[in-house]
């Protein structure tokens, strides 16, 4: 079938090659010729014909034949029943070659097509500056994780980190719709201390101090945290983070 297919596609792209061609150059003596609003019609021809031979655009030049080999069959059947043999030779090949390429025009065999809302100017915008924004936040979360452990002190083992080490937990309400902005300030209020920060919602317990982390997490609004701080300088970690809290108490229904 593909040699077929490429041979169908060469003659079609031949004929009506040299057909186009034979409009501007009449070397193919013709009645037509005298009518100059075929020059148009040729022009069609041979750009479908040049793709069809360089074997490019394939869908799109059978698409421009399309109502050309109409007006071949139709002229060779009622006005030229003698080249009918031949227009009939060229309908075959043009078929030959859009069977090949048929995957090229499935949508158009559809019944009915659900139609895609488009979409506003504002809301690509908005879409946008989210992705953006995610973007920065993504950088900071590992240009904060990257401070941190530069500036952690070394640790003295595991055993040391779980006995005698000050650990506080304290229950925060999720009040801000805006979670990544919440997240940045959060994280941002952590940096300066060593504690271990731990921030558990819905069983499950993710890093205080990485802004991805809190994404993950996502607690709905109204919903309860957990935080646990655990580490030598806890009770000012989470002295930190109710100050935070407490420091914008309005901006909750700003953003609402």
């Amino acid at each position: 079938m593909k040699i077929l297919a490429n041979i169908s596609r060469f003659l079609l792209g031949l004929i009506f090659a040299v057909l186009g061609l034979n409009g501007f150059f009449h070397f193919i003596l013709g009645v037509l010729f005298v009518s100059n609003y075929l020059l148009v019609t040729f022009a069609l021809q041979l750009i479908s014909g040049v793709l069809l031979l360089i074997n490019r655009y394939v869908p799109f030049a059978v698409t421009i034949l399309s109502p050309i080999m109409m007006n071949v069959l139709l002229y060779g059947l009622l006005m030229n029943p003698a080249g009918f043999g031949f227009a009939f030779f060229v309908a075959i090949l043009w078929v030959v070659v859009l069977v090949s390429v048929r995957s090229a025009f499935a949508g158009i065999f559809e019944a009915r097509v659900e139609t895609q809302p488009v979409r506003s100017r504002a809301h690509r915008a908005r879409l946008a500056s989210a992705a953006w924004q995610l973007t920065e936040d993504k950088v900071m979360s590992r240009t904060i994780e990257a401070i941190m452990r530069h500036t952690a002190p070394p640790s003295n083992g595991g055993a040391n980190q779980r006995n005698g080490t000050p650990e506080l937990e304290r229950e925060f309400t999720v009040k801000k719709r805006h979670y990544v902005w919440s997240e940045a300030r959060f994280v941002r209020a952590l940096m300066p201390f060593h504690s271990d920060v731990r921030v558990a919602y819905d069983g499950k317990e993710v890093d205080g101090k990485s802004v991805l982390d809190l994404v993950t997490l996502a607690p709905p609004e109204g919903s309860t945290v957990r935080v646990r701080a655990e580490g030598s300088d806890a009770a000012e970690a989470m002295h930190a983070l109710e100050e935070l809290i407490r420091s914008h108490p309005d901006e909750n229904k700003k953003a609402a």
